[in-house]
């Protein structure tokens, strides 16, 4: 199975190359790269942006690679923002 996927992805990210190579945009050219294949991403959000993702991710319903970024968000957050992040967590948890 390792295998297969591998040769997918592999297979997927050549065309992928070859389509920015043939002046693709990167939004159109990505159509052709699996669901399941990691990428990276940059994002920017205020503090009140990043605890709404979290409150939709940390729960169990949520899949579990995404609650592991949300694991990774709370703890982040907790050590720049300690005071606001547990306001707001503590906020959620009274409205609930």
């Amino acid at each position: 199975a390792h295998r297969i996927l591998a040769t997918a992805y592999d297979t997927s990210l050549l065309a992928y190359e070859g389509l920015l190579e043939c002046g693709v945009a990167r939004e159109q050219a990505r159509m052709v790269v699996p669901v399941g294949n990691y990428s990276e991403m940059y994002a920017t959000a205020n503090l009140r942006n990043w605890f709404a993702f979290w409150v939709l991710r940390h729960t169990t319903e949520a899949q579990q690679e995404i609650r592991v970024y949300a694991d990774a968000i709370d703890t982040m957050l907790s050590d720049l923002w300690p005071v606001s992040w547990r306001c707001l967590k503590e906020s959620y948890k009274e409205s609930k």
